[in-house]
């Protein structure tokens, strides 16, 4: 999971609980409705999707490993909510990893089993078996795409 995520939710729900001491526990100041409103949108929109964006997180590196590819040794966690879930699925990785590195982690046939090596460039592979088609690229960022496209 994200850190910066469990640092975010985290953030939110200190504000909720400042937003609710704000505005129902202590007398009305004149801006009163502004901490209600502020706690209500925390609580009901805000930390909801944060909490489902972590929920998609998890389990990330698992469902990858379920198509036979063997994820980078790098990678670090899942990346926003693009997490391999869904018919054709895409899954985001940060990683401590260059971009020549990762793709060239995919030349050896033992992390990819059964996925033959279709095309290659110079900041993505494409890897086929059947029909299916996986595309690896990664960044200079340290991020490291897949694509899933059955």
């Amino acid at each position: 999971m994200d850190p910066t995520l469990i640092g975010l939710l985290f953030a939110f729900i200190v504000f909720a609980a400042v937003s609710y001491h704000l505005g129902f526990r202590l007398p009305d100041i004149g801006w009163t409705w502004k901490a209600q409103t502020a706690f209500l949108v925390t609580v009901v929109m805000l930390i909801p999707f944060v909490v489902f964006v972590l929920y998609r997180q998890t389990g990330a590196v698992e469902r990858l490993e379920a198509h036979a590819v063997t994820p980078l040794p790098e990678i670090r966690h899942a990346v926003g909510i693009t997490t391999g879930q869904g018919p054709a699925p895409v899954w985001v990785f940060a990683g401590d990893v260059s971009s020549r590195e990762a793709l060239s982690y995919y030349d050896d046939p033992d992390t990819r089993p059964g996925w033959e090596l279709s095309e290659r460039g110079v900041t993505m592979i494409v890897l086929r078996r059947g029909e299916a088609r996986l595309s690896v690229s990664a960044t200079s960022a340290g991020r490291i795409i897949y694509m899933l496209r059955p």
